[in-house]
């Protein structure tokens, strides 16, 4: 299924944020206590209960400690970690502090920021079909071994899963 959004039609993740977590991203760790570097603002566990969406998603599959890539879909880790992403800029603190999939998970419900043109143009550059590197790396891949098993670099497929893309209904 590729969701549409009518408001944005270059934005076609293949996954919902509530079947991106239940499949297993972050290492669990995505909604755990953060401080920003750059506010010094702390963000809590209790962020991802604005996502009603969430609930039924176990909290091991939210909010750990620590990350842990045995809670990952493919159980290798993935990305890079949050301070990297506040070096980066890649968070807007003001929209959606936590980063993509939190941006994701606003989208996801309806709610429109300032944040979503450069967000969307990640996705796009990432994951889309058209121009997505990850996504075009990965299909390059299976196409050329003609494979596409669930260990078949696991680290990519990650990326994907966490960028809403998911890899195994992608054809060699």
């Amino acid at each position: 299924m590729i969701l549409v959004f009518n408001d944005y039609p270059r934005f076609k993740p293949d996954l919902t944020p509530y079947q991106m977590f239940n499949a297993g991203i972050i290492g669990g760790s995505y909604f755990r206590n953060i401080t920003s570097p750059k506010t010094n603002i702390t963000y809590t566990t209790e962020d991802h209960k604005q996502f009603k969406f969430l609930s039924k998603i176990p909290k091991h599959k939210l909010i750990t400690n620590n990350y842990d890539k045995n809670i990952n879909k493919y159980k290798v880790k993935a990305g890079s970690s949050y301070n990297d992403w506040m070096d980066k800029d890649w968070i807007d603190e003001t929209t959606a502090p936590r980063g993509w999939i939190e941006w994701y998970c606003h989208f996801y419900n309806g709610k429109r920021t300032e944040d979503d043109e450069r967000q969307i143009k990640r996705w796009i550059n990432f994951a889309s079909k058209e121009s997505g590197r990850f996504r075009i790396r990965y299909q390059n891949l299976i196409t050329k071994e003609k494979s596409n098993k669930i260990d078949f670099h696991p680290v990519l497929q990650q990326n994907l899963l966490e960028w809403g893309v998911d890899s195994r209904k992608m054809k060699p």
